[in-house]
């Protein structure tokens, strides 16, 4: 299967009822912008070890060393929210030149959106 595409949701003056949408096994991408949020929820219940880990995929490098991908733990019942320069986080060619590749340790209580602020 491919990644599923989230469509950033525009944020307006009047405010905006984000919808979220649930994480799926194989990622996610959205297009990327120095105005793009993600917003991670972790429903899941108790304590830890129920975090979950988040994957920012960076596919640059920088003087010819990788850049680490970024992870992040989003603990359970917590709101995790993320922006990422496009320079170092979006894909550099092809047809997703502009999006930036998230993946997920577990998708069982995760739900994910992007915003444009």
């Amino acid at each position: 299967m491919a990644r599923e595409t989230l469509i950033p949701q525009a944020v307006i003056s009047s405010g905006t009822e984000v919808v979220f949408t649930d994480a799926v096994a194989d990622g996610h991408k959205f297009t990327n912008t120095d105005h793009t949020l993600l917003i991670i929820k972790n429903a899941s219940g108790g304590e830890a070890p129920n975090y979950l880990t988040v994957t920012i995929n960076t596919p640059g490098t920088v003087d010819g060393l990788a850049i680490a991908e970024r992870e992040v733990e989003v603990q359970p019942e917590e709101i995790w929210v993320w922006r990422g320069a496009p320079s170092v986080y979006n894909q550099p060619s092809g047809a997703d030149a502009d999006k930036v590749y998230i993946d997920y340790s577990d998708v069982t209580s995760i739900q994910v959106a992007a915003v444009v602020v």
